[in-house]
């Protein structure tokens, strides 16, 4: 089996799905971009992966004959800059199944899927083309991609129900199945990395004050100019706000302005992302974890980011926007609050409402259903998606939830 994603940092979704795979026995390779840093730090947490990093300067055209893709085989190149690398990569082994990380990877995994005589599967993250950030030639063109491909590929997983729903209506020849992005269980006795940090040690954030934790890539489209001129309401109400992660185009400006507020390194903090098997332990220091995404688009409206289960799995209480995928784990399991988040004073509200919440009671809760937001709890149910590990499944693409 052959893994197409689109990522430098793999998304956990995909190591831990090649990670049950190979420890099935199934021979799993996850082609990806090369890693920013001099250790892998991905093929370093999940030792059972083959990961196959691409050479960014590899440009070399490939010919491809055009199959289920039809004409829509000459835009590869450019509606995926690395077409050429990750083609020339996935058809370089034999593999029976194609896996498509993604919409940007799916018409090369489809043309190399056509090469190989492998069947192709789609996992959708996103709705992508909906992504307000696009220009909007490439939001079209996405959208004509999804128009051709989803029809025939020949299993489609995604990673909440609406959005399931959203694709059978886009095409999809059966209700895709829901696999979510679960991290791994937090367990005593699995060793934790070196890496893992305390926020508050970290910070000499005062034990009396409430720590805010918003973790992931630090990229527009996610409200995090409104969060920190929010942190500027709420002072007086001693909460610390912790962003965690990478760069993704905005954390200068993001310093700059808590900075100009006065509240850089007091009331708003920077740590750099750490690695997969220490992020758990290191989010389980904070206090409350918050979910700010503003619906500035479908794809922001129908989420369930990463974050939101590295949250429940640490135990922690959730503070989200009143989004309907965000509600359905959140405030409707008692696991924290939903609030509108549309400007900062409006998350400033949100803040104080959720600091004057009986926190201890919810954390309760939240960690006793913890286990069950967990990749063991839904694993056999992913590895059934491709007849491994379990039973025989049917046809892989008929619709399966794993909603706990």
């Amino acid at each position: 089996m052959t893994m197409l994603v689109a990522d430098d940092r793999i998304d956990r979704r995909v190591l831990l799905e090649a990670d049950s795979l190979a420890k099935a026995g199934a021979a799993v390779r996850v082609i990806a971009l090369p890693y920013p840093g001099l250790d892998d730090r991905d093929a370093e947490a999940f030792p059972h992966v083959d990961i196959q990093r691409i050479a960014l300067s590899d440009r070399r055209a490939s010919r491809v004959r055009p199959g289920r893709a039809g004409g829509l085989s000459v835009f590869a190149p450019l509606l995926f800059l690395h077409h050429d690398g990750f083609y020339r990569s996935a058809i370089a082994k034999a593999a029976d199944v194609v896996v498509a990380h993604d919409l940007p990877v799916l018409l090369t995994a489809a043309l190399a899927a056509d090469e190989l005589g492998a069947r192709l599967f789609f996992d959708a993250h996103e709705l992508y083309p909906e992504q307000r950030q696009l220009p909007a030639w490439r939001r079209s063109a996405y959208r004509r991609l999804e128009r051709r491909l989803l029809p025939k590929v020949d299993g489609v997983i995604t990673v909440n129900a609406s959005i399931a729903a959203e694709l059978k209506r886009r095409g999809s020849r059966s209700l895709p199945a829901v696999i979510l992005n679960l991290p791994l269980a937090a367990r005593t006795d699995r060793p934790v990395s070196d890496d893992a940090v305390s926020l508050r040690l970290a910070f000499g954030i005062p034990p009396d004050t409430h720590l805010l934790l918003m973790h992931g890539s630090l990229s527009a489209g996610r409200n995090l100019e409104a969060l920190v001129d929010a942190m500027a309401l709420v002072e007086g109400h001693r909460a610390a706000l912790v962003l965690l992660g990478p760069d993704g185009g905005i954390e200068q400006a993001l310093r700059n302005k808590a900075e100009s507020l006065g509240l850089l390194w007091k009331g708003v903090f920077f740590h750099p992302p750490v690695p997969q098997n220490a992020l758990l332990a290191t989010v389980a220091t904070a206090d409350i974890g918050i979910v700010p995404y503003r619906e500035v688009d479908l794809n922001t409206r129908l989420c369930t980011p990463n974050k939101l289960f590295d949250f429940i799995a640490a135990g922690l209480p959730v503070l989200a926007n009143n989004l309907p995928e965000l509600r359905r784990f959140v405030v409707e399991r008692g696991f924290g609050l939903n609030l509108p988040m549309h400007d900062a004073r409006a998350m400033s509200d949100a803040i104080v409402t959720m600091l004057a919440a009986d926190l201890p009671a919810i954390s309760g809760r939240v960690a006793a259903a913890a286990p069950d937001f967990s990749w063991e709890a839904q694993e056999e149910e992913f590895l059934r998606l491709f007849d491994i590990g379990a039973a025989t499944a049917g046809d892989p693409s008929e619709g399966r939830d794993v909603r706990h």
